[in-house]
């Protein structure tokens, strides 16, 4: 805290000013903060489990486990160690460069040959496209298996534009980007060809031409792409197409063959395929596919491999990598990210609820998933409770938003269906076919990605299972699922400075509850809203409050979009107000929430001996001077420090839907009465605005 500070003027600063003054951003980093701590903290804790030996791990639950279970988690554990080992190991990856994308080279270049530049039709492109779909890497387009968002027990297809190689369209708008951009692109194709020996052709291309040729379609191919708040309304992302009708709308892909292929030979195939822009994919086929020569065509796509991939290539690719890195969110391009840090983060993306049960055995211990369940709980009353006094919603509605938040799932923890984090069974079972060999690094992360495609395909023609996550259990995160009607706190959240058992309540909920508040909300915000008890997707609101919603919705809009970032030459940056208006509803939503669930709970010991308290609300030493519901938002505040560089900054506010950190703080205590009051703030200071944005 800076205490010299005033809260009323900059409450960000006051809850977070001697954090930022003494944690500078390493080099290596674009970003620091109380969330990427405990993100660091919990990877070191993986690191730490993968130090030992089996017997180490699991010497707490050694006599719970019967003889063959014993067997199948040490092999288990073999599995994601050998993983590791092989990451970590970078003389062998460095020994074989670029060879082990060489076979997905050959196999674009055969199912596009340049020898027939006048013959390029819909079935090639769709071959090329579902060999790479197959194997992660996903130009053009995308296309998930997940639940639909009108039939929630069923599984859907659906597609969304992708295939930039800067993370947004914004980007290929500036010319400074384009020109950087375009010289990293060829820079890394000059290692790809060097090492070729005329085995591809390649030494007959110039890597500045075949650079622009790649970069030239990127740029068209941002021209036709949605912005990311255009993508924000699960309505108007809601179109379904049916296979005659792709054809129609996007001639130059063979959807037969496409969709085809990526099914399982048993799965029948789906009726429909759900599109997330039909505009885009219309002027993707005509005039951009129709119309771009083969041969650019063949290296956007060998390039979109060589990118999907590089990071797990040896230094003479990743070297050359950072600069891009660099150019996108300001990390220094001559330092890389210790080796161990981004092995654990791949073996969390590939084998990540294997690595969750060894870390929920050693991190997430004693009654904590029970004391984080009666926080949910609390908090959803807290919502019900507010629900009469909200004069903008008809009786009528208020009834469903109750039955919504009476019907919610809560997950807390870690998964015990699809897999069981604690059986060793069940997870052998889960990530059966993802075969890892030691000492070759490259080939589990292929053999990963390939896995993931085929256990999403395999789920068409089945009933959703409800019990499956999004995310494993050491994932510093939370989420709501709004097909799932659901809200999920992974272990890997429930730590410090969000929630600790011996922790004052107070601190707890301005921590976790908060995050708990921020999730529920999610099922009311300007998407959520629209998904019903059973997480259908349609009107289920009356029409008058709909309009009500959108009218002091606005006023979010409107009082997010006010707030800069500094960019990287001092520029005046906007929030999009837009694009955030979900997460800033449920930021806003889950303060007032989380206090008054505490507030509720503390009323009902305060008269009590301490020895019949139920509740820990006691004081803490050295801060008495600030009384409970001042902590609360201190710890609020303080969930949210951090720094990013100027670039990062704003490769946020043109791609996330998270407000950056300091106005998650700051906007959502300005428009908190009760915060006003607590601190004693003047009416039009900047804390405590005259005019304040109300919604639930």
């Amino acid at each position: 805290m800076d205490q010299t500070a005033d809260p009323c003027d900059d409450f960000y600063q006051y809850t977070c000013g001697n954090w930022i003054e003494t944690h500078p951003i390493p080099e290596s980093k674009s970003r620091i903060g109380t969330f990427d701590n405990l993100f660091e903290n919990n990877m070191k804790a993986i690191q730490k489990i993968l130090s030992k030996d089996f017997s180490s791990v699991v010497a707490d639950v050694d006599g719970e486990l019967p003889p063959p279970d014993k067997v199948i988690d040490e092999q288990n554990f073999k599995k994601i160690k050998d993983f590791y080992e092989s990451c970590l190991d970078e003389d062998s990856i460095d020994s074989v460069g670029a060879e082990p994308l060489y076979p997905m080279f050959e196999e674009i270049q055969k199912l596009l040959p340049l020898s027939d530049l006048q013959n390029q039709d819909a079935k090639k492109i769709s071959q090329v496209l579902s060999y790479l779909m197959q194997r992660g890497v996903n130009p053009l387009f995308q296309l998930a298996v997940t639940p639909d968002d009108k039939d929630p027990d069923s599984y859907a297809i659906q597609m969304w534009q992708s295939g930039l190689g800067m993370n947004s369209k914004e980007y290929y708008e500036d010319e400074f980007y384009v020109k950087s951009y375009q010289d990293i692109v060829t820079e890394i194709l000059q290692v790809l060809f060097a090492k070729d020996n005329g085995k591809f052709g390649w030494k007959y291309n110039n890597p500045g031409a075949t650079a622009k040729r790649i970069v030239d379609f990127e740029k068209a191919l941002a021209k036709i792409s949605d912005t990311s708040d255009q993508l924000q309304d699960p309505e108007s992302i809601y179109n379904p197409f049916t296979i005659t009708q792709l054809h129609e709308r996007s001639a130059s892909i063979d959807w037969d063959l496409l969709i085809t292929e990526l099914l399982p030979s048993s799965v029948s195939r789906p009726k429909q395929i759900i599109v997330s822009s039909p505009n885009y994919l219309g002027n993707l086929s005509t005039p951009l596919l129709q119309s771009t020569n083969p041969r650019s065509l063949q290296f956007y796509f060998i390039w979109h491999t060589l990118l999907n991939y590089i990071d797990d290539l040896g230094e003479e690719f990743t070297k050359p990598k950072r600069k891009l890195d660099a150019l996108l969110s300001g990390v220094s391009a001559r330092v890389s990210k210790p080796r161990w840090e981004y092995c654990i983060r791949q073996l969390d993306n590939s084998l990540g609820f294997l690595v969750g049960r060894y870390y929920v055995l050693d991190q997430f211990k004693g009654n904590a998933r029970e004391r984080a369940d009666s926080f949910v709980e609390s908090i959803n009353d807290a919502f019900v409770d507010r629900l009469p006094d909200l004069d903008w919603i008809d009786d009528t509605t208020k009834q469903r938003a109750v039955e919504k938040v009476r019907a919610l799932t809560r997950k807390i923890g870690y998964p015990t269906g699809t897999p069981d984090t604690l059986s060793p069974v069940s997870l052998s079972e889960f990530y059966n076919g993802l075969h890892v060999n030691k000492g070759d690094h490259f080939g589990n992360i292929l053999s990963a990605s390939a896995f993931d495609v085929r256990s999403m395909w395999k789920r068409i023609g089945k009933p959703v299972d409800r019990s499956m996550w999004e995310m494993t259990p050491q994932t510093v995160n939370a989420y709501y699922n709004p097909p799932g009607n659901e809200i999920v706190f992974p272990a890997g959240i429930l730590q410090r400075p969000y929630f600790n058992l011996d922790d004052p309540d107070y601190l707890n909920y301005g921590g976790i509850g908060v995050v708990v508040g921020h999730e529920l909300t999610h099922g009311f915000d300007d998407n959520g809203r629209q998904y019903d008890p059973e997480g259908k997707l349609r009107q289920w609101w009356t029409d008058e409050t709909v309009e009500a919603f959108k009218v002091k919705a606005q006023c979010f809009i409107d009082q997010y979009s006010n707030f800069t970032v500094k960019g990287p030459k001092g520029e005046e940056v906007h929030v999009n107000g837009k694009l955030t208006l979900g997460e800033n509803l449920a930021d806003n939503g889950g303060l007032r929430e989380a206090f008054s669930a505490w507030k509720r709970r503390f009323d009902q010991d305060v008269d009590l001996p301490d020895s019949e308290k139920k509740w820990n609300n006691v004081i803490l030493p050295g801060l008495e001077h600030l009384s409970r519901e001042k902590l609360f938002y201190v710890n609020f505040g303080r969930v949210w420090c951090g720094k990013s560089t100027p670039a990062k900054a704003v490769l946020g506010v043109r791609t996330d839907p998270h407000s950056p950190p300091s106005w998650r703080a700051m906007g959502a205590v300005q428009n908190s009465e009760h915060f006003a009051e607590t601190f004693q703030c003047k009416k039009g200071s900047k804390m405590n605005p005259v005019s304040k944005c109300d919604l639930w």
